[in-house]
C-alpha cells in the first residue's frame, strides 16, 4: 500500500457518494404536475388545453336522414 492509499480510498468514496446523490436526485425529484401545463399558454399565446373533438363531414351528412 502506498502512502496515499487512504486518500485514494477516501476520494473514491466521495466520488461514489456524489454519483449516488445525483442518481437519487434524478429518481426522487418531484415531476411537474401535467395538469399545470394545460393552463400555461403555448408559443402562440393560446392555452394548451384539450382540443374540441372535430366531427367529420360523413357524420354531419347523415344527421338529416331518418
Amino acid at each position: 500500500m502506498t502512502q496515499t492509499g487512504g486518500l485514494v480510498i477516501l476520494c473514491a468514496w466521495l466520488i461514489f457518494a456524489g454519483l449516488l446523490a445525483i442518481l437519487a436526485w434524478l429518481l426522487l425529484r418531484h415531476e411537474q404536475d401535467p395538469l399545470h401545463d394545460l393552463h400555461r399558454p403555448g408559443p402562440d399565446g393560446i392555452p394548451a388545453g384539450p382540443k374540441p373533438e372535430q366531427t367529420s363531414q360523413e357524420d354531419t351528412s347523415d344527421a338529416g336522414r331518418p
